[in-house]
């Protein structure tokens, strides 16, 4: 390590491709604020609708709104040998490592993030950070010996957030009804009667093959569980369609997703396969604590 990089402790910012995304999401709000003003000084504001000035300026009031939690995002932490400071726009906060309580992963509106507690109060950052992983078992390395998080055999019940199971229910909403448009824009190719044999049958085949494919895709995320609790003799599964008591014995792996499926973790067992997204509170704990039992049995 440096003497620059001692001095002044390990820094983790957000992601490059993060800050571009967030800088954007913030202009585009700004420039929704300034949209009222803007006409205004143009002479053309006066000129429009009721209806158009009404939707002007409730989209500008709602992106007023939403503008300062930008500022809530933390853009940077810094780790020192006894401390880590989160930065982000509106405030600053150090936690002492020998005032550390736990570290718990959340999802709030979609966002993950880690929550580090502490005597005092608490701090967070997203999982959009560089090195994250590293940052996160820096802190985990100060924990308190049975603290939250370390105790991988304890019951335990880990929730989806209710955002993230709006998306799920969207996402695979949205394949039905791309499903459809597929097979009506094969339909109207069809009786249009302007086509060769060879081109119906390839986007046919197109067809069939992306209806296969999202049918797959939506049936598995609309089986993602709600919730998952872990007990000492076995696991439950929650999920919109049933409830699913498994023994651990039933636990046969826990592996990355496959390809085309939502970012998690597929937890395979001898009744079925069960996706579990980012969305859900201390995923990775979940994971951690699965394969803890799957290794004992």
């Amino acid at each position: 390590m440096s003497e620059k990089q001692k001095n002044n402790g390990n820094v983790y910012r957000l992601k490059t491709m993060v800050a571009v995304r967030v800088l954007a999401e913030a202009t585009v709000i700004i420039l929704l604020i300034l949209l009222p003003l803007l006409l205004l000084a143009l002479g053309k504001f006066m000129a429009l609708s009721v209806t158009a000035k009404l939707v002007i300026v409730t989209l500008s009031l709602l992106a007023a709104c939403v503008l300062p939690l930008y500022g809530l995002i933390t853009y940077k932490v810094t780790v020192s040998s006894d401390s880590l400071t989160t930065y982000c726009l509106w405030k600053r906060r150090t936690c002492r490592f020998d005032l550390l309580k736990s570290l718990t992963r959340r999802s709030n509106w979609n966002v993950v993030r880690y929550i580090v507690s502490f005597e005092g109060g608490e701090c967070s950052f997203p999982i959009w950070l560089n090195n994250c992983e590293a940052l996160v078992m820096v802190v985990r390395e100060h924990l308190p010996k049975g603290s939250i998080g370390l105790d991988l055999f304890g019951d335990r019940t880990f929730k989806q957030d209710p955002v993230s199971l709006f998306f799920q229910v969207g996402q695979a909403f949205l394949s039905a009804i791309f499903i459809g448009v597929v097979w009506c824009f094969t339909a109207a190719v069809h009786h249009s009667g302007q086509h060769s044999t060879a081109d119906i049958g390839l986007l046919v085949v197109f067809a069939v093959v992306i209806s296969a494919v999202l049918l797959w895709r939506a049936y598995v995320v609309a089986l993602m569980p709600s919730s998952i609790e872990v007990k000492a003799e076995h696991l439950v599964v929650h999920t919109f369609f049933f409830e699913k008591n498994l023994l651990w014995s039933e636990l046969k792996a826990v592996v990355e997703p496959y390809p085309l499926l939502p970012e998690g973790i597929l937890i395979k067992t001898a009744k079925g396969s069960y996706l579990v997204g980012n969305g859900m509170d201390s995923a990775d704990e979940l994971e951690s604590t699965l394969k803890a039992r799957l290794a004992r049995h």
